[in-house]
């Protein structure tokens, strides 16, 4: 795990997939909080806080299965945060993982070696075909990270399915992040750094 942490430390390095990483991790942050209700739109443009009297016993009180009470209402102007810590915790570990994922599936794609890929096309005609046979060889990571976000909507079977989903979608990224990792040769990263 020490040759991961140190693989990954350098994956970090990379611009290209530090950037594409961390602003899919945000991106997926917040889309989770909108399909959660935790971020909505309101008619009324005000700047107010508001925290429930019983806070502390309200804290880890679910909803559903992985989905918690809010504790306090935030309005900035048209936009409302209901603010609920274990969906916040839960939000931000799903998007570390979705920005780990990403993070390395870009840095995988761009060493073509991994998945023995030649990419016969230049320019925006091979960019379609080269990202879904570089992301499809590296790991399903785009699939993954729809669990959680499908389990929001309102129907009652989907609702049902939450408790497996979020904890799948865990399992499933940290397993992608490890996997990943071990297929990155040594030599091929080593090599990758010195010419950038």
């Amino acid at each position: 795990m020490d040759i991961s942490k140190k693989m990954l430390s350098m994956i970090k390095t990379d611009k290209t997939s530090r950037v594409l990483g961390y602003s899919a991790g945000i991106s997926y942050f917040i889309v989770y909080l909108i399909s959660i209700g935790n971020i909505f739109l309101t008619s009324k443009s005000e700047f107010s806080f508001f925290l429930v009297q019983d806070w502390p016993s309200r804290i880890l009180q679910q909803k559903v299965a992985f989905l918690w009470e809010p504790i306090a209402r935030l309005n900035l102007g048209e936009v409302s945060f209901f603010i609920s810590i274990p969906n916040l915790i839960l939000g931000a570990a799903l998007g570390t993982l979705v920005a780990l994922n990403i993070l390395i599936a870009v840095f995988s794609y761009r060493l073509p070696k991994i998945c023995n890929l030649k990419h016969r096309y230049a320019g925006v005609l091979g960019f379609l075909p080269a990202t879904l046979t570089g992301f499809a060889c590296c790991a399903p990571t785009f699939l993954i990270a729809l669990g959680p976000l499908a389990t929001a909507g309102a129907s009652t079977y989907v609702i049902a399915l939450r408790p497996f989903l979020i904890p799948l979608s865990i399992l499933l990224m940290t397993s992608s992040i490890i996997w990943m990792l071990r297929k990155i040769p040594h030599n091929l990263m080593s090599n990758h750094f010195r010419r950038t």
